[in-house]
């Protein structure tokens, strides 16, 4: 037990979660953002879970270095997510999914929303998306 995290840590971590009152997520991750916004990628990445992430560590960075690594266009990527830190994965996919119970935000930059991920949503959509 510390009483300051840098104080037990002794590199440079690539994550850290928060687990918080799912309450109080909007106000930590807008506190969070405020202070260490320009130098961490910070999301609420569950009703109960705020994750802080190094600036070049995200699904969106990662699934764009592998789609370059592989020859993959991003046209032909197809990407679903329910949460924050799907954001920018969704956004870099040719086809972006968010699940029917992700934030607002995340709906609003999807391609298409669908079902709720508790309700096998992707699946659903996969089966008519591909005529399967």
């Amino acid at each position: 037990m510390v009483d300051r995290l840098a104080d037990g840590v002794h590199f440079e971590p690539l994550k850290i979660s928060i687990l918080e009152e799912t309450a109080r997520i909007p106000e930590t991750v807008a506190q969070l953002q405020k202070g260490f916004g320009s130098v961490l990628n910070i999301y609420a990445s569950s009703e109960f879970s705020i994750d802080l992430n190094a600036s070049r560590v995200s699904k969106g960075q990662t699934l764009a270095r592998l789609a370059a690594r592989l020859g993959i266009r991003r046209e032909e990527i197809l990407a679903a997510g329910n949460a924050e830190n799907d954001l920018d994965m969704i956004q870099f996919a040719g086809v972006g999914i968010a699940m029917g119970n992700a934030p607002p935000r995340v709906r609003h930059a999807a391609d298409f929303v669908v079902g709720d991920n508790n309700e096998d949503g992707l699946a659903v959509f996969l089966k008519e998306y591909f005529g399967v």
